[in-house]
């Protein structure tokens, strides 16, 4: 057996479904195993089977948006992944844009996930906040949590495609539905170098 082979796995791909990572360091799981070496998992359930500063990085490709509908269950979430994550370990979040027809049409989708609630959880931010008297959640501080966007992506319909070299596409998709189909996220974890 490799090294890496015998090494823990150190990412995680949460809320799988069928669509698993095939790479020995990422391990796939789901509330709802459908496939062969996915293990079960439920994310809303906290504590999660992680140790303390373990994790790398996660990945939520279109699942995010599934869990957390009560808002204590989707904060005690953010603290989970704020506990099992190394300093700089990267959460990569795939969601569908809560204008399109794909968010709005599944009946399973209960959190709108946007870079604007992930900013919600950035100490920066939340001084920000406090320091302009604003009225913004301060969950950074809240759940001694902090996070950091690194990139926000968001995707055109392919009805709108050709709109991409528009600087003023962002205009069009203020006011219409169905022009931006997925928002890609890359989040920072901030700690103490450990």
């Amino acid at each position: 057996m490799s090294d890496e082979a015998k090494a823990p796995k150190s990412r995680i791909n949460a809320g799988c479904g069928v669509h698993t990572v095939d790479d020995p360091l990422w391990e796939n799981c789901d509330k709802f195993p459908a496939v062969a070496g996915v293990r079960q998992v439920d994310f809303e359930q906290t504590p999660w089977p992680w140790a303390d500063n373990s994790i790398d990085a996660i990945l939520f490709n279109h699942s995010l948006e599934h869990m957390g509908q009560q808002p204590a269950v989707f904060l005690a979430m953010m603290q989970e992944i704020y506990r099992v994550c190394r300093h700089d370990a990267r959460i990569l979040v795939n969601a569908p844009h809560p204008r399109h027809d794909e968010f709005i049409g599944d009946p399973t989708h209960v959190r709108i996930v946007t870079a604007d609630m992930f900013v919600l959880f950035s100490k920066k931010a939340n001084q920000a906040f406090r320091d302009q008297n604003g009225a913004n959640s301060c969950f950074a501080f809240q759940l001694g949590v902090d996070f950091e966007v690194v990139k926000n992506e968001l995707v055109l319909d392919d009805r709108f495609k050709y709109l991409q070299d528009d600087p003023s596409w962002t205009r069009v998709a203020l006011t219409q539905n169905n022009v931006i189909k997925e928002t890609r996220l890359e989040i920072r974890v901030v700690k103490d170098a450990q």
